[in-house]
Formats: structure tokens, C-alpha cells, sequence
């Protein structure tokens, strides 16, 4: 009787296993599904449900990957619209998995999935990398040495130009953490590190993310950092005259956030960078166009008739802003931004459609299936043009 219950038990102990491994071999994509759900299921009641969605992420990394994580911000981004930004998600999600190892933060880096969150996951590796690090003038010095190359190509890690560009606007927020909030210092290593001999010059992107550190500070860490730096809206002017050329103009335009009641509205976008001249005006308009539909979450009737208040060409740049905006938050975007510019006038809509082709090549690998299907969905007379950037 005992070999009977032995047999019997060993079949079913088998069949059981069997079974178990085949439901774990079919249902990995509605394991992270149900991640999603019960994240989403969490956060559905909160009354600011990014920053819900922003804590209850990454606590799911003591159980799946940063990779699969990612994974699952995208599928609560496919259910839930309210959610369409997740850049800060991305710098927690990296600054998770740098923390394991710090030593393997380029690792991180070149496992950071593309166009996804803003590339936001590699802002995270950057700055979890060198958050607590101050470096002495020697110690910087050498570290120049691998500054210099970091956001260059290299095994493991193909960028994008719109991926390396915002890689060398992270070297200058993470070089305010080695400086120890030393903006003059900061922006001086930009000048030695970012600049190309090939002719390629990342500079002002990399002081964009020096000053941006200033005035945005993220977190208890961030604030102490530049405590007695702060600057006000009386401060602020004399603060960036201290700069001239492009660094006085990422100086002004990232002092943004003590202006945003005024740059919310057209004209006042307007006024603020009208305290710069020339390509100045025009750079810092386009970073207004860029920071916008962030504060709006992407709503596109808002942006709409934000933009159409503006003045002529304004108006155009303002539309064609959001329209690459939204393939480079999320290459899933493209057939959202081909839709958003048809839905245009006809002057604006040709304008947003000419903007769309031309930013293919910047955002998009040339062989990846989302640079296809713009250069796909756009007019026949267009497409020609987004494909010729591929040669």
C-alpha cells in the first residue's frame, strides 16, 4: 500500500512541478501585468499620482529586475494616461540598482532601456554614482579623465543623440555633487569636458544641468547641498549677470521655477526671456515650449491653446516643441505626436509634420522599428526627408 502512496504521490509531485513551471513559462509578461495592476490598484485613490507611482516602483525592485521594472512603469503607463512622465521614476529606479554596486554605474548605464522615461534611468546611474562624493582639486583632475568620455559611445552603450545629449545635461548636474554645489567650478569642468575636437559642443547642455541643480534641487540631499546658495526672483538677475554667453542663458532659463506663475501664461514666457537677446531669447523660448506640457501633464488641448497664443513663428515652435517632446519622453509616442499634428490647422499642422521628420534621426536609432513608423506615418512628400537621415 506504503509503493502505491509513493507512486502516486511522485506522479502528482511531478505533474505538479510540470505545471508550475509551464505557468511560470507562459505568464512572465502577466506576472509583471499583475505588478502593474496592484500598483495601479494602490495608487488609484492618491490625490498626486505620479508621486504615488513614483514610491510604489521602485519597491518592486527587491523582487524583479530594473529592467522589468521599467517594464512596469510601461504598463501602467499603457492603463493609466494620468501618468505620462515618469523621468523622475527613471533617476530612482537607476539610483536603486547603481546602489548595489556603484562601481558598476556604466553598466547601469548601458542597461538603461531607450526612450523610455526621458532617459531619466541615466540621470539616476550619474548622480547615485557621485551623490555623496566630493572631490578634492586632484581628485578631480583625474576624473576628468573618464568625464570626458562617459557619455561617448562605447560597448554596451549606443546612444541616440537626443540619449548622449541628455547624458552630458547629467554630467552637469552630477558635477554639482563633486564640486559640492561649486557653479563656477561646475560649468568651468563643462568647458573641459564637453566640448569635441570633432567639432561636437555639448557645453550649454551640460550647464543647463549645472544650474538646473541650483534651482531645482530634488530631495532633503539636494536642498542641503546648496543651502546659502538659494537664489530668489530679486537675486536671481544679479546671480546669472555674472555670467556672459550661453552660460548666462542656462543661468536665466533654469531660474524658471521662481518664475512658473508668469511662464504659464504666454506672454509672460515672453517677458521672462526677453531678459535675453538674440539666440538667447530664442534658446530659452524653446526650453519654455520644452518644460511646459510637464506642468500641464501632456494635455494637449491645454498646449494647444497655449501655444496658439503665441505670436507667428513662436506659435509654430511651441507646437513643434511638444510634438518631439512626445517621442522623446516615450518612443511609444510616435503615432500620438503624428496624430496631435494632424489634428492641427493646415499652416501648423505642415510646420509640426516638418518638425516630426527632421527629429527622427536625433531621437531614433536608424535601425530601430520606431524611426520606421514615423518616417511611415508621415505625408508621402515628407517621408523621403525623415528617411534621409538615415545615410
Amino acid at each position: 500500500m506504503v509503493k502505491y502512496i509513493n507512486k502516486y504521490f511522485i506522479i502528482a509531485f511531478v505533474v505538479g512541478a510540470m505545471l508550475l513551471l509551464a505557468f511560470f513559462a507562459t505568464t512572465g509578461n502577466m506576472s509583471l501585468e499583475a505588478y502593474a495592476d496592484n500598483v495601479i490598484e494602490k495608487c488609484k485613490n492618491a490625490t498626486k499620482k505620479q508621486e504615488c507611482y513614483d514610491q510604489e516602483i521602485p519597491k518592486l525592485m527587491g523582487r524583479i529586475s530594473m529592467e522589468d521594472a521599467f517594464r512596469v512603469t510601461t504598463i501602467v503607463q499603457e492603463k493609466d494616461t494620468s501618468f505620462p512622465y515618469c523621468h523622475v521614476l527613471g533617476h530612482i529606479l537607476a539610483n536603486i540598482e547603481t546602489k548595489k554596486n556603484p562601481e558598476a554605474w556604466k553598466n547601469v548605464i548601458g542597461r538603461c532601456p531607450s526612450g523610455v522615461c526621458s532617459n531619466g534611468c541615466v540621470h539616476g546611474a550619474f548622480q547615485e554614482k557621485y551623490r555623496s562624493e566630493i572631490l578634492s582639486g586632484e581628485e578631480l583632475e583625474e576624473a576628468k579623465k573618464e568625464l570626458e568620455i562617459m557619455c561617448e559611445g562605447r560597448e554596451g552603450y549606443r546612444p541616440t543623440n537626443v540619449e548622449q545629449g541628455s547624458c552630458y545635461h547629467a554630467l552637469g548636474h552630477l558635477l554639482i555633487y563633486v564640486t559640492g554645489a561649486d557653479i563656477n567650478k561646475a560649468v568651468s569642468i563643462c568647458d573641459e569636458t564637453s566640448e569635441k575636437p570633432d567639432g561636437r559642443d555639448f557645453r550649454p547642455l551640460c550647464y543647463d544641468g549645472a544650474f538646473m541643480q541650483i534651482f531645482q534641487p530634488v530631495g532633503a540631499e539636494d536642498i542641503t547641498l546648496i543651502q546659502g546658495k538659494e537664489q530668489t526672483k530679486e537675486s536671481v538677475v544679479d546671480f546669472c549677470a555674472n555670467y556672459s554667453g550661453e552660460k548666462r542663458v542656462s543661468c536665466w532659463t533654469e531660474s524658471w521655477p521662481l518664475f512658473i506663475e508668469e511662464i504659464m501664461l504666454p506672454g509672460g514666457a515672453l517677458n521672462f526671456c526677453s531678459r535675453l537677446s538674440g539666440e538667447g531669447k530664442e534658446t530659452c523660448l524653446a526650453d519654455i515650449f520644452y518644460i511646459y506640457p510637464i506642468q500641464v501633464d501632456f494635455n494637449q488641448s491645454s498646449i494647444k491653446k497655449y501655444c496658439s497664443a503665441l505670436p507667428g513663428i513662436y506659435k509654430n515652435k511651441c507646437i513643434g516643441q511638444f510634438a518631439t517632446r512626445l517621442i522623446e519622453i516615450d518612443s511609444r509616442n510616435v503615432n500620438m505626436a503624428v496624430s496631435f499634428c494632424e489634428g492641427l490647422d493646415a499652416e501648423e499642422k505642415t510646420k509640426c509634420l516638418e518638425v516630426l521628420a527632421d527629429a527622427a534621426g536625433f531621437v531614433f536609432h536608424p535601425d530601430s522599428p520606431e524611426y520606421d513608423e514615423l518616417c511611415r506615418l508621415l505625408p508621402t512628400e515628407l517621408q523621403s526627408r525623415c528617411y534621409g537621415q538615415k545615410d
